[in-house]
């Protein structure tokens, strides 16, 4: 079963919340309920939660997260909160059964309540299943400047990539999926290797031209990033490794931070234990080298900060 009384348990030291579901029922009373606790919380810095709903909160709730893992539903209630704290606090209880407004006379020159400012939280690492570039830029929640490890699942192009870059000017670990929508075609198609910006092509008196988005252009949009994951590379060359170290010369001349790839395993799936690793020495780290590298064996949480929090706690089963 799960607990419904999360919302009377204070814990003024939570910095970590991992909450999740123990069954497949689902009720409305479960997110009021996490969602209350999560707005007397404002110690927390890194929440992993995937609401059922759409939660209610604040504006002012969860104003030290660093670290986010959740859903659309999620993001955007704290992008959007239309409730007040108090009115918040409120609506994430049972209404009494006879209206307030039947036994409370309401003074007729009372003000509307002006909504507070949202507040634009410091998150570091933004994890939200689904989401598209389009919501990334929409967000007023987040400070822009923070912002250095981010999972994108969809975008339209490089003219959007490029507006992220500008935005997020400090990414320094990326996920990008390997197909990508343009607004003039029905179906994703990969993002390829090669990039033809407004090439003219002459078949039979017929002029086309292309457009197409290429991780050779993507990368460098990021000046500062380091880790880039994902097999869209391996993908647009075919996994062919002759072509996959000429992708990746090309990639150290033109992200100067470049560390780490993911690397495809020989039945060509996303390798789970080992990376392509990217060094650089000399006094101007002008001898650039890689190599196959396992990967260190840490938690995501553990890769993503670097240290361990005194305080956390999670809720539900554990899965790794």
């Amino acid at each position: 079963m799960e607990f419904l009384h999360l919302a009377e348990c204070r814990l003024p030291k939570l910095k970590e919340l991992k909450l999740v579901l123990q069954n497949a029922a689902v009720s409305t009373a479960l997110d009021r309920s996490r969602a209350l606790f999560l707005q007397n919380h404002p110690t927390i810095e890194v929440l992993h939660w995937l609401p059922l709903g759409m939660p209610q909160l604040s504006s002012d709730a969860l104003p030290n997260l660093k670290s986010l893992r959740s859903n659309r539903q999620l993001i955007m209630a704290v992008n959007v909160p239309s409730l007040s704290s108090s009115q918040a606090a409120a609506s994430l209880v049972t209404p009494p059964s006879t209206p307030l407004a039947n036994t409370i006379p309401v003074p007729a020159d009372v003000e509307p309540t002006v909504a507070s400012p949202i507040i634009r939280r410091k998150i570091e690492n933004l994890d939200i299943y689904s989401l598209d570039a389009h919501t990334l830029l929409e967000l007023k929640c987040i400070d822009p400047s923070t912002l250095r490890r981010l999972k994108l699942s969809s975008f339209d192009g490089l003219d959007t990539l490029r507006e992220i870059g500008d935005t997020f000017p400090n990414i320094e670990w990326l996920l990008l999926p390997s197909m990508y929508m343009p607004p003039d075609s029905l179906y994703p198609i990969p993002v390829s290797k090669v990039y033809f910006s407004s090439v003219v092509l002459l078949v039979n008196q017929i002029t086309h031209t292309s457009t197409k988005a290429m991780w050779l252009e993507i990368l460098p949009i990021f000046p500062k990033l380091e880790t880039f994951r994902g097999l869209g590379i391996w993908q647009s060359v075919s996994h062919d490794k002759d072509e996959m170290h000429q992708v990746i010369l090309a990639l150290v001349q033109s992200c100067p931070k470049l560390r780490i790839l993911d690397r495809a395993d020989k039945y060509q799936n996303w390798d789970p234990l080992k990376e392509i690793v990217i060094t650089r020495t000399g006094e101007y780290e002008e001898h650039i080298n890689y190599g196959i590298v396992r990967k260190p064996n840490r938690s995501v949480i553990a890769l993503y900060h670097q240290k361990s929090y005194n305080s956390h706690l999670r809720i539900g089963n554990l899965l790794t």
